[in-house]
């Protein structure tokens, strides 16, 4: 990360077509320090050691203090950013960051794709609130139209809320929501695993979402691979015993007790899904994504009511959730073509980005 709060880590978390916190994008990092969940950390931890570089010119005072700054400048980027992806940019609520979380966990309990699951979000019809005003005849969904300390920290704080947030899924599936939602409908929602009781949407009009997004859940054998910690469970035991024992002794093998915590999470999450029946599964997806659902539309309801309208939603969404982003296999290849005189992949490309 620059001075400027510039990071390279949009790209890399942006292609997670199975959203997993502990993602790692680097290949090198065996210590996972720079997974998906840890970014806001270790970027604050990247400022922390820039306000070190800076103690000759200012005093630890100062640069504690923009530290300060961080969590908070943070959370209001991530915050607002997360927003602008669910569609909720008039009216804002405290509860809105525990939504955006808890979309997150059901995205990481089903496997959905990243930014597939935010761009389809925008089928969901804006519920409509007696006298608001909120039908403007425009069709709804993306596809319609120490001062320096202080200064880095705040750089930085946004920098790690825009890689939290940056998105790109698979193109094909995401162009293809629309043909998949109206292909779907209520009686093949239904078909879905019954699942408990309460597992019944309460908003009628996003059956066919509903229907898309549970149609893009990972099967067990993916989210097991996704989940399974890079040590055998037998080692990994006796290292969570030996970090109770003596922390030093484990600090000397390389390893921290947050590393044995994590990989210990890890494999109790492995063993919870590899042991779960296939239709046990299918049910618990369908009652998150429906419990996620019903809370999504009682809070665009609220948004309603504050004189949100179908086309300002439509545009927050349709700029802060991708259609189309550029993989690096995709730009090596138009590369590889134009260096050899064909410039057609390159067209191309270019062409999908400019929309």
């Amino acid at each position: 990360m620059s001075v400027l709060g510039l990071t390279i880590d949009y790209g890399p978390y942006g292609f997670m077509e199975r959203f997993n916190p502990y993602h790692v994008a680097n290949g090198s990092d065996d210590s996972e320090l720079y997974n998906y969940a840890d970014q806001p950390a270790i970027c604050r931890w990247n400022c922390a050691k820039f306000g070190e570089a800076l103690l000759p010119c200012l005093p630890v005072r100062l640069t504690s203090q923009a530290l300060l700054e961080y969590d908070e400048e943070f959370a209001r980027v991530y915050n607002a950013l997360m927003r602008a992806k669910l569609g909720l940019t008039v009216l804002e609520e405290p509860a809105d960051a525990s939504l955006a979380a808890d979309l997150l966990d059901v995205m990481a309990q089903c496997g959905s794709d990243f930014s597939g699951t935010f761009r389809s979000l925008a089928d969901f019809p804006m519920p409509s609130h007696e006298g608001s005003g909120t039908s403007d005849g425009v069709p709804e969904g993306p596809g319609a139209g120490g001062a320096g300390a202080g200064a880095a920290a705040a750089a930085g704080a946004a920098a790690a809320a825009a890689a939290a947030v940056a998105g790109g899924g698979e193109a094909a599936r995401v162009a293809g929501l629309s043909a998949a939602a109206a292909a779907a409908t209520p009686a093949a929602a239904a078909a879905a695993p019954a699942g408990p009781a309460s597992a019944q949407l309460r908003h009628p009009d996003p059956a066919a979402l509903l229907s898309y997004l549970l149609s893009g859940c990972a099967r067990m054998a993916e989210l097991a691979l996704m989940a399974a910690p890079r040590m055998e469970s037998s080692n990994l035991h006796m290292l969570s015993l030996l970090a109770h024992r003596d922390p030093a002794l484990l600090g000397a093998m390389g390893l921290s007790t947050q590393d044995v915590a994590r990989e210990m999470d890890k494999l109790q999450r492995y063993q919870a899904i590899k042991s779960q029946p296939e239709l046990e599964r299918e049910a618990a997806d369908r009652a998150a994504w429906v419990g996620w659902l019903n809370r999504y539309g009682d809070r665009l309801k609220r948004e309603a009511a504050a004189g949100a309208t179908p086309s300002g939603r439509a545009a927050a969404m349709g700029g802060a959730n991708p259609r189309f982003v550029l993989r690096n296999w995709l730009a090596q290849r138009a590369t590889a073509s134009a260096e050899k005189g064909d410039f057609w992949e390159v067209n191309r490309l270019l062409e999908n980005e400019c929309h």
